[in-house]
């Protein structure tokens, strides 16, 4: 018996460290699993709470870059401006111009010192005006007729012309007469006296496109061969050039070709027909169509140095333009019609 409880005793005395280092390391592992968890849980609760440490850090992050953002923005934005301001210049000035300059003046009057209107206004018309043609002022005519014309006669003939309908056969075999000694050279424009049968086909030389550089001299000496009575020509829109020097290469080849013609037609009576205004629809899509009135001033100076015959009537035109075509440019069969005429009265044809 004294044995066994020896033994029993022993046992008590081994069991007893063991139970504490269990205990001990159990505690261990158990403080380190809660430590992981809080920390989970205090990550999850700061992306969940948008924690405020982590919005400030994020703010200090944001001022940080902001800071940044000013050297890089320098580099980038001379490499663009200077590619976008030249292409949308010309397209833009022409239309805003006119919009603009009325509207502001008023509104800055009353608010603004009396002396800010001098500084402006004196600088921001000139530079506009010539490098940006507005559409031409309205007038009746202003055609150019150098040769002598039998009134009399010019007067008989458009009786006839206004005693009759314009869409009438009758009208149609009276202006074939007129013009059967007639050749008309040029553009597009001009295709339509042919193509809606206003004139017989061999009265017309024209193109869909035609330039003073390439159909005008390619074709004179077919036009001379016909040695007409009366010669008129109409170019100018397919090559119009918005600017200065464009048009006047334009206004040169146009001039020497002309020159060309009335030493091998020197019994023909040459005239230039001006270019119709177009709409402003047509104006918006192709900008350019703005210097028509300036083609028109430097063709008629060219006509009056070359001794020969200018027409344009812009008035004609306005008033006709629910005649015009789609594009708002090329014009209507019923225009042709009216146009004939009036470029039989203003020329004194007959």
């Amino acid at each position: 018996m004294g044995k066994r409880r020896g033994n029993a005793q022993f046992m008590t005395l081994l069991a007893i460290p063991l139970i504490i280092v269990v205990c001990l390391f159990w505690m261990s592992v158990k403080e380190s699993n809660e430590a992981d968890t809080s920390a989970g849980l205090e990550y999850i609760q700061g992306m969940e709470s948008q924690d405020v440490q982590k919005v400030e850090q994020n703010l200090a992050n944001s001022k940080v870059e902001s800071t940044q953002a000013p050297t890089e923005v320098p580099t980038e934005e001379p490499t663009e401006e200077p590619t976008e301001e030249p292409t949308e210049e010309p397209t833009k000035l022409p239309t805003e111009a006119p919009t603009e300059e009325p509207t502001q003046p008023p509104t800055k009057a009353p608010t603004q010192p009396p002396t800010e209107p001098p500084t402006q206004a004196p600088t921001e018309p000139p530079t506009e005006a010539p490098t940006q043609p507005q559409k031409p002022p309205v007038v009746l005519s202003q055609s150019y007729v150098p040769y002598a014309v039998d009134q009399e006669r010019l007067a008989a003939t458009l009786v006839q012309l206004n005693s009759v309908d314009v869409k009438s056969a009758e009208y149609l075999a009276m202006v074939k007469a007129i013009y059967q000694e007639s050749v008309f050279f040029g553009d597009s424009i001009t295709s339509g006296f042919s193509l809606y049968k206003v004139l017989n086909d061999n009265n017309v030389v024209a193109e869909v496109g035609g330039t003073v550089y390439d159909h005008l001299p390619n074709n004179s000496g077919t036009v001379v061969g016909y040695n007409p009575k009366v010669l008129l020509l109409h170019y100018g829109l397919n090559e119009m050039d918005p600017r200065e020097a464009g048009m006047n290469s334009i206004i040169a080849q146009y001039k020497q070709c002309i020159q060309t013609l009335k030493t091998q037609l020197p019994n023909t009576k040459i005239i230039v027909l001006g270019l119709a205004p177009v709409t402003d629809a047509a104006i918006a899509k192709q900008p350019r169509f703005t210097w028509i009135g300036t083609y028109n001033d430097q063709m008629r100076a060219m006509c009056r140095e070359l001794g020969i015959g200018f027409y344009q009537n812009d008035q004609f035109f306005y008033d006709r333009m629910h005649l015009y075509g789609s594009d708002g440019i090329h014009i209507k069969k019923e225009l042709y019609l009216h146009w004939i005429k009036d470029i039989t009265k203003e020329m004194g044809l007959y």
